[in-house]
């Protein structure tokens, strides 16, 4: 475990080091590393886990059943699971990631697991109406983001498709499910701007996944990101018996020291090619005096230019990988921003 715990401080590391470029984004707990342990249930008592600033279904689920059969709303039953797990044996880094299962849940049958940043409510009356977990469940809270716009989440993974109830098999027809969604005030209410989703899929060691938030709202800042890996496609796919997500080292990937606020949706410059190998060209009819600023993912500027016309950019010297940029006026308005792919 020498070599996982060393890995674990690198990865810290490399967190602190992307909060000293002024993006103040710190999702906590992304390792997995630290947990609590409690008890949900009375009549049946279940032992529940999540890591420290991450949840799971299982204290309301287990809870929200025993109080549901105990008004008769469903029949008294005891079979309530848990579906989230410290796992030490099966990791990507460091000593612990996160485990989450299909689980059966007595009368209501199987239901995925989740693990989300966010605080969770399940309507149990929607839930029982069979609407599905999905359907059921609110978020509050996140993480607290500010001064910066997220723009991918990363994290390690591993996905084993659970039994397949016509062959009884491991190995069923299974995908699991990331879904993120960045939250900003309009009006003093909390608002979604954007959202990302990636279905996970099968794999037999730990990969690695990346999910871009797609922004609908840039007039408002993002303060808030909400994140959830589920199984069985959050409920959205037929759920197998005991599919099982592992889940590590989730980070994110920002755009910085971009502005926001975008000050017109018309490209003010055209840019391509995308990916680009070794030159970016740069055309607009009203370009002159625009500065063009190329960043790295860790917020390192990779090439800088103040346009005089239809320009280009040379890039052969960069290292392969995803690219931010910007357009800004000369009062410091960013007029547009995107983002590039160097390959070759």
């Amino acid at each position: 475990m020498i070599k996982f715990s060393f890995m674990k401080k690198i990865y810290s590391l490399l967190l602190f080091l992307m909060a000293t470029y002024g993006l103040n984004a710190q999702l906590l707990n992304p390792g997995m590393e630290t947990w609590r342990n409690s008890t949900s249930g009375t009549s049946t008592i279940v032992n529940i886990h999540a890591p420290i600033d991450w949840y799971g279904y299982d204290s309301l689920v287990v809870a929200d059943l025993e109080f549901a059969a105990s008004i008769g709303v469903i029949p008294h039953g005891t079979d309530y699971h848990a579906d989230l797990f410290q796992e030490s044996t099966h990791v990507h880094s460091g000593s612990y990631s996160a485990k989450v299962i299909t689980v059966k849940e007595d009368t209501l049958g199987l239901l995925p697991g989740a693990l989300t940043n966010a605080q969770m409510q399940v309507n149990l009356t929607v839930l029982l109406a069979g609407h599905g977990l999905a359907a059921a469940t609110s978020f509050t809270g996140g993480t607290s983001v500010t001064g910066t716009i997220v723009d991918t989440i990363s994290a390690w993974v591993e996905y084993l498709p659970g039994i397949d109830s016509s062959t009884h098999l491991m190995g069923g027809l299974d995908t699991g499910l990331l879904t993120i969604t960045a939250i900003g005030k309009k009006g003093g209410v909390d608002t979604t701007l954007g959202t990302g989703t990636l279905q996970i899929l099968p794999s037999d060691s730990f990969v690695q996944i990346k999910a871009a938030i797609i922004y609908n709202d840039t007039s408002a800042v993002t303060d808030t990101l909400r994140i959830t890996f589920s199984t069985s496609g959050g409920g959205k796919n037929r759920a197998l018996d005991s599919s099982t997500l592992y889940v590590d080292d989730v980070s994110f990937i920002m755009e910085p020291n971009l502005v926001p606020n975008v000050k017109t949706t018309a490209e003010a410059v055209k840019i391509y090619p995308n990916p680009a190998a070794s030159v970016l060209y740069l055309e607009g009819g009203q370009s002159a005096g625009l500065t063009f600023n190329l960043y790295a993912v860790s917020g390192r500027v990779a090439a800088c230019k103040t346009l005089t016309g239809n320009d280009n950019v040379d890039i052969a010297n960069l290292p392969e990988g995803l690219y931010f940029y910007s357009v800004s006026d000369n009062s410091g308005n960013t007029l547009q921003r995107g983002k590039v792919s160097v390959v070759r």
